[in-house]
C-alpha cells in the first residue's frame, strides 16, 4: 500500500526536495519546526502541488480499504489462535501456522494504525507538514507493520518446508530415502522446535525493528511525508537486504511446494501401478489427496499474499499503467490478508474440527446441520499426518 499511494504523490515529494537549500541537522525537531524548515529560500508549493483532488480521494480510498481488511482480518486470527490453543493435539504445523497468525495479526495492528494515522492527515488537511525519517521510524504503526511482516517471511518458509519433509516421509515414491525423511522430521519438526522456532521468528524480527530504528536515526533529515512510507525512512541498504530476503524467503517457498507437488504426483503414480491398489493403499491415496487441495490453498495463498507484492511492487515506476498494476497488486494482497485465517481454519482438518467443537457449544449453533458441510466421501482410516 504504501509503494501505490507513494506512486501517487512521488512527484510532489521531488519537487519539495529540489527546492530545499539547508535543513539543519538537530534530531529533535518538531512537527511545526520541520513545516517551518521547509519552507526556507520560498518554497513555493501551492495546494494543488502539495494534494490534487485526485489524489486525495485515492488515498482516502485506499486508506479505508485498509482499515476494513484489518477490521474483518483481526476476529478471525485471533479465533484461529484460540483454536490452536485449545487443540488436544500439539503439533508441528499447528504452531508454525499460529506463528503465521501471530505475524499476520501485529500486521493487522500495523494497518489499523496506518489508516487511522492516514485518514487524519487527509481530513486535517496535514499534507503540507513533512517529517525527517527518524520521526517516522518513532510512530507505533511503522513498528508494527515491520515486526509483522518479518514474522509472517520467517514462518511462511517454515510451513512449506515442514509439509514437503511431512509428505516426503510418507510417499513411496522416496524409496530408501523415506525412513531419512521420517528421522528427519521427528528430530526437526517436533512440537518443542516449532515452539522455539516461533520464539525466535519473533526475536529476530524484534532485532531487526530496533536495527531498522537505528539506522533511520542516522538518515539526513530530508522532508518524508506524514504517511511515512517505509521505503523512504528506511536505511537504504538495510532497506535493499530486507527486500532481498523477503523476496528469497517467498520463492524458496514458492520452489518448496513444487517439489511437494512434483513428489506427490510421482508416488500417486508409482501407488497406482498395476497390482498395487488395494484397499489401504485407496485410502492413503484419498487422504493424500485432501492434503494436497489444502496445499493448493495454502500455496495460492502464500503467492497472492506475500510472494507477489514483494516481487512486483519494487520494480514498478512512476505511470498510468504502473499505478493501475500496483493498485491490483495491492487490493489481492489485502484481500488473502483479510481471508487468510478463514482459509487455514477451512482447509486444516484440526482447526476445522475444533472450530465446530467449539462453536456447537453456543445453543444457537449447535442446531446447525453440521453434516451438511462435510464431504460426502469421507475416510474413517487417518494414515500419517
Amino acid at each position: 500500500l504504501n509503494k501505490v499511494n507513494n506512486i501517487l504523490h512521488v512527484g510532489i515529494t521531488d519537487k519539495i526536495k529540489q527546492r530545499i537549500k539547508f535543513l539543519p541537522t538537530s534530531s529533535n525537531m518538531n512537527e511545526t519546526t520541520m513545516t517551518e524548515v521547509y519552507k526556507v529560500d520560498e518554497v513555493n508549493v501551492t495546494s494543488g502541488d502539495l494534494a490534487t483532488e485526485h489524489w486525495s480521494d485515492a488515498s482516502m480510498a485506499w486508506m479505508c480499504l485498509q482499515m476494513l481488511s484489518a477490521i474483518i482480518s483481526m476476529p478471525f486470527e485471533l479465533l484461529l489462535l484460540v483454536l490452536v490453543g485449545r487443540s488436544a493435539v500439539s503439533r508441528a504445523d499447528l504452531i508454525l501456522v499460529a506463528g503465521f497468525t501471530v505475524g499476520n495479526f501485529i500486521c493487522s495492528l500495523g494497518h489499523l494504525t496506518t489508516s487511522i494515522s492516514g485518514l487524519q492527515v487527509l481530513l486535517h488537511q496535514s499534507r503540507h507538514v513533512w517529517l525527517a525519517p527518524a520521526q517516522c521510524a518513532q510512530r507505533m504503526h511503522v513498528m508494527l507493520s515491520r515486526v509483522g511482516s518479518s514474522i509472517i517471511t520467517l514462518n511462511i518458509g517454515a510451513i512449506a518446508l515442514e509439509r514437503l519433509v511431512t509428505l516426503a516421509s510418507l510417499s513411496p515414491a522416496m524409496g530408501g530415502g523415506q525412513l531419512l525423511c521420517f528421522r528427519f522430521r521427528r528430530a526437526l519438526f517436533s512440537a518443542r522446535r516449532a515452539r522455539l522456532f516461533l520464539y525466535l521468528s519473533i526475536l529476530l524480527a524484534v532485532v531487526n525493528e530496533v536495527v531498522a530504528f537505528v539506522l533511520s536515526q542516522r538518515l539526513p533529515n530530508v522532508p518524508v511525508s506524514l504517511f511515512c512510507f517505509i521505503h523512504e525512512i528506511m536505511d537504504p541498504d538495510h532497506y535493499e537486504l530486507i527486500r532481498r530476503i523477503n523476496l528469497a524467503a517467498g520463492l524458496s517457498t514458492v520452489l518448496l511446494y513444487i517439489l511437494t507437488f512434483t513428489l506427490w504426483l510421482l508416488g500417486r503414480r508409482q501407488a497406482l501401478g498395476p497390482g498395487k491398489v488395494t484397499s489401504l493403499c485407496s485410502l492413503r491415496l484419498r487422504r493424500e489427496l485432501t492434503i494436497m487441495k489444502s496445499m493448493v490453498a495454502m500455496f495460492l495463498l502464500t503467492l497472492f499474499y506475500h510472494v507477489i507484492p514483494w516481487t512486483v511492487l519494487p520494480l514498478l515506476n512512476d505511470g498510468s499503467v504502473t499505478e493501475v498494476v500496483g493498485q491490483v497488486v495491492i487490493t489481492v494482497h489485502l484481500l488473502s490478508k483479510t481471508f487468510a485465517s478463514v482459509v487455514y481454519i477451512t482447509v486444516h482438518p484440526i482447526l476445522k474440527t475444533e472450530f465446530q467443537t467449539q462453536i456447537k457449544r453456543f445453543p444457537i449453533c449447535s442446531r446447525i446441520p453440521w453434516r451438511v458441510f462435510q464431504p460426502k466421501r469421507t475416510s474413517l482410516v487417518y494414515i500419517g499426518k
